[in-house]
């Protein structure tokens, strides 16, 4: 039975009354913002005013990312500064009522945990990992910060001082396996068998004497926790590490990338970080603009002259002396754009896919309603030279219908053209 908002970022579904999960669903990323520190106290709330609840398992709606990372985009609000209920800035009073709470706390992670995504699991009581499906990781370092919310101070005990090192100043990701063998996480388990090992051990838990968990788990704090003068040191010190100025250049070089937008950038981006401020700094001097931003301005392009038909815009994004490799247009720009206006108005360009390396742009497209034929389907390669196009090379194949595809698949998206187009030349 859901408890809360079936829409709520921060989901309760309850189980049993002593045992409840609690779901993130916050597309696209679940990143860390004010709204999930919201859902987050409002639980706390709800297990502290429910005298029957014993156990809570916290998971996400989204395979691929847990809880992503903080909010780059400036949509934290106060959490760093306004106190909670226990004296502590919210960040860090809800990590620090969660862990002292008597009702026991368990992630069941799948996907991308990173910065206080990672210390928010840590500030669990117990970690469960999918061995095939976890990055975990503490990336501050590489953005030019330090963990400020508990990483730092819970770390060291988990996994000793060395590896904790390592987790912190490598500012890389750590899959389920070996997070397990450090003891960043209490097992890793094969994804089948993740949720039923975490159902199991919830209700078995829950099953038991409430006054008899919170005893026990009381006294393991006691021996195991940091204080709390160490965790405010710690986000006092995060809060001014924000305003360093190596920091700012590199969250922004980021966001140029692609984080918080992009999803595979979204999945991959601690791989980046040793050559972050080194690379960005390259494209300022020399006007080169990062893959995400070429993609873009190739789109745009395409977008201005097939299906705007907006000739004097498009001459602004293909270069004078650009220099076309095709069977089917005669040489330079002007090549190109009598073909288009050859064309009826019904001409229109689709992409399906598309990726950029430096200055390289590639494209899988379908070209509708031309004069003559069925569809084509492209396979485009531009490149781009002072942020403009320079150079394409292309590969046009007419779109098959399922009866002439011998693969069984469509050449474009997820259905088939109408068998009743004209045949093959």
């Amino acid at each position: 039975m859901t408890i809360s908002d079936p829409a709520a970022p921060v989901r309760v579904v309850e189980e049993t009354p002593a045992y409840w999960r609690v779901v993130f669903d916050y597309p696209p990323f679940n990143i860390v913002d004010a709204t999930i520190f919201e859902g987050l106290q409002n639980l706390l709330v709800q297990m502290d005013t429910s005298p029957g609840v014993r156990v809570v398992v916290f998971e996400s709606a989204s395979a691929d990312f847990y809880l992503a990372h903080f909010d780059l985009t400036g949509k934290t609000g106060n959490i760093t500064t306004a106190v909670g209920a226990s004296g502590l800035p919210i960040l860090m009073d809800t990590f620090v009522r969660l862990t002292k709470s008597p009702v026991v706390s368990i992630a069941k992670i799948r996907g991308c945990v990173r910065g206080v995504s990672s210390e928010f699991v840590l500030a669990c009581d117990m970690r469960f990992a999918s061995r095939e499906n976890t990055r975990l990781g503490q990336p501050e370092v590489g953005v030019g910060v330090h963990p400020g919310g508990g990483g730092t101070e819970r770390l060291p005990h988990l996994v000793g001082r060395g590896r904790a090192l390592e987790i912190v100043l490598g500012a890389n990701d750590f899959d389920g396996d070996t997070a397990e063998r450090y003891g960043y996480v209490n097992r890793a388990l094969p994804d089948a068998e993740l949720d039923g090992f975490v159902d199991a051990l919830a209700r078995r838990i829950a099953s038991f004497d409430r006054r008899a968990i919170a005893a026990a788990k009381n006294l393991i704090n006691q021996v195991s926790l940091p204080s709390s003068d160490r965790l405010l040191d710690a986000i006092t010190s995060f809060e001014t590490a924000l305003s360093w100025p190596e920091a700012q250049q590199r969250f922004q070089a980021l966001v140029e990338r692609g984080l918080q937008r992009e999803v595979d950038f979204e999945k991959r981006w601690p791989d980046v970080l040793g050559t972050l401020v080194g690379s960005s700094l390259k494209r300022v001097k020399t006007g080169m603009k990062s893959p995400e931003e070429n993609k873009a301005l190739v789109l745009e392009a395409f977008d201005t002259l097939f299906n705007k038909r907006d000739y004097a815009k498009a001459a602004e994004f293909w270069s004078e002396n650009y220099i076309q490799h095709s069977a089917h247009l005669k040489p330079g720009r002007d090549g190109l754009f009598n073909l288009v206006r050859s064309q009826p108005d019904t001409l229109r360009y689709e992409n399906a896919l598309i990726t950029a390396s430096g200055d390289y742009v590639m494209l899988h497209g379908r070209f509708n309603g031309r004069s003559q034929g069925r569809a084509l389907i492209a396979a485009d390669i531009v490149r781009l030279e002072d942020g403009r196009l320079a150079e394409h090379w292309d590969v046009l194949q007419d779109e098959a219908t399922q009866e002439e595809s011998k693969s069984g698949l469509p050449m474009f998206g997820t259905t088939f053209p109408e068998p009743d187009h004209e045949p093959r030349s």
